[in-house]
């Protein structure tokens, strides 16, 4: 009888030993989770997008056609100018050489982890204003002085302006005119962001020591990611991120 008491007390303390390991195991493993517990993460890589060279103001001179216009006096033309403004966008992420920018958030609670992910285009929009400078020139043969102290008959078509041997001087458009002065000017530049796709993917968190697990279902298979927490706890960088390859680390 004493025997049994023993052996009986022997098997409670193992499994009173057991229940205790066990009860500290949850503990730490709660008390571990606590590190990330009611905290929101965002990731610290992002798409940069270069726009000084995009939307450019500029002044273009026909300077050939000027250059040749102060060989001649007595030109006979008209000054016209006419504008044009017209909505214009460019896509800086196919700019940039990618398909589109990636976002992504950890929101941890005390039961699971949000990983929220957010891809789009970042589009860059402008009114542009294209002002035209062209002299039309009147049609017909008069005379004109050249270089100032010598004189020469020419012959004005509604396509060019032709010298008395003959040679094109000045090409014209059909309808007598040429473009001296072009200008360009962009107004209204912003940029917006429009999303591509959103989700958000609920995920069991285990924080163990400063190693994060990650575990979710996604197209009904169970997956996993992992994660390191940095030792001031202030930045996750995670080892294989199956949703943006290119993200690794999140910031508070």
């Amino acid at each position: 009888m004493k025997k049994l008491m023993i052996v009986a007390l022997a098997i409670f303390a193992v499994a009173f030993g057991n229940m205790l390991l066990s009860c500290s195991s949850d503990d730490e493993l709660k008390n571990d989770n606590k590190k990330v517990e009611n905290t929101n993460w965002y990731s610290a890589e992002f798409n940069s997008h270069q726009t000084t060279s995009v939307f450019t103001d500029k002044n273009e001179s026909n300077t050939v056609v000027l250059a040749k216009m102060s060989q001649l006096s007595g030109l006979r033309y008209a000054t016209d100018e006419s504008s044009e403004t017209k909505d214009v966008s460019v896509n800086l992420c196919e700019k940039e050489g990618h398909s589109e920018d990636g976002l992504m958030s950890l929101f941890f609670n005390s039961d699971n982890c949000l990983i929220k992910i957010t891809t789009s285009k970042s589009i860059y929009s402008a009114k542009r204003t294209i002002t035209e400078k062209k002299y039309k020139f009147e049609e017909g043969s008069y005379t004109v002085i050249v270089g100032g102290n010598s004189y020469e008959g020419i012959t004005v078509y509604n396509y060019g302006v032709y010298r008395a041997n003959g040679t094109l001087f000045i090409p014209l458009d059909g309808n007598g005119c040429i473009t001296i002065e072009t200008t360009t000017k962009y107004t209204d530049k912003k940029i917006d962001n429009e999303v591509v796709n959103e989700k958000t993917v609920i995920s069991d968190y285990n924080v163990s020591g400063n190693v994060i697990t990650f575990s979710y279902t996604e197209n009904s298979q169970s997956k996993s990611m992992t994660g390191t927490l940095s030792s001031d706890g202030q930045i996750i960088n995670l080892t294989n991120n199956p949703f943006m390859p290119s993200i690794k680390n999140f910031k508070k």
